[in-house]
């Protein structure tokens, strides 16, 4: 089975403004998202959020395993990511 990853309209944004190395190496990792037998981990216990890492630049999603689907909330470098994560709560 593989997944189908959305983005948010914020995540899509934060994507667009990302330098072009930096969007090959985000590409990469979501086509890794799309398999089945990829692990993520949690954002933090009790959060639905799953994190993944691409250097210093973090890929948060939301799993609706029911559908099939992942959907991107954020992307963005560990400075921006921290302050994001914290709003979460």
């Amino acid at each position: 089975m593989t997944y189908a990853v959305n983005f948010t309209n914020q995540a899509k944004k934060q994507y667009l403004s990302l330098d072009n190395s930096v969007r090959e190496r985000v590409i990469k990792k979501i086509k890794q998202l799309e398999q089945d037998n990829f692990k993520s981990r949690h954002l933090k216990y009790g959060n639905p959020c799953f994190v993944e890492e691409v250097g210093q630049y973090r890929i948060c999603f939301v799993l609706d395993a029911s559908k099939g689907i992942k959907n991107i909330m954020f992307i963005g470098d560990h400075k921006e990511y921290e302050k994001w994560s914290k709003a979460q709560k």
